[in-house]
């Protein structure tokens, strides 16, 4: 992935850094490009991050595992551990949330993506309550009333 990253990043220098007629000719980037990138970037500064932390911590406790510790040293050490494992397990899950709260466009894109599915599932109960409606507006009530001469 920071491989990708890296390649992406050069390949936008290099548009830019070619001239505007030039530019024309390419496909130029747009607006949802540069949040793409962003988002990418961001995704990568916390997979370094995540990923990073917990070997450092691994490396720790192999370096210290001979030590005689006390059971307040292990517990801490136990945190510690923990707390890497836990970080590690948070780049495979980030991803959604960097590019909804980064992006407007992936926002606006899930916004109608869920419109789209419910308002499927809303129109199909209007048009029940709309057949049902029509089936009870159908129905004749008659009531006779009969007057009987005194």
């Amino acid at each position: 992935m920071m491989i990708l990253s890296i390649l992406a990043f050069k390949n936008v220098r290099r548009i830019r850094s070619f001239p505007h007629q030039q530019r024309n000719q390419l496909r130029s980037m747009n607006k949802k490009d540069f949040q793409l990138l962003r988002c990418l970037y961001v995704q990568d500064i916390i997979y370094i991050i995540c990923t990073g932390i917990p070997s450092i911590i691994e490396i720790y406790e192999n370096i210290t595992m001979d030590e005689i510790h006390t059971p307040v040293e292990n517990a801490i050490v136990n945190l510690i551990g923990d707390l890497g494992l836990f970080l590690y397990h948070i780049p495979y899950c980030a991803s959604f949330y960097i590019y909804i709260s980064m992006s407007k466009a992936f926002r606006h894109e899930l916004k109608r993506l869920i419109y789209k599915i419910w308002c499927k599932n809303l129109i199909s109960i209007r048009e029940e309550e709309h057949r049902q409606g029509n089936i009870e507006l159908n129905v004749v009530d008659i009531v006779s009333t009969i007057v009987v001469p005194a």
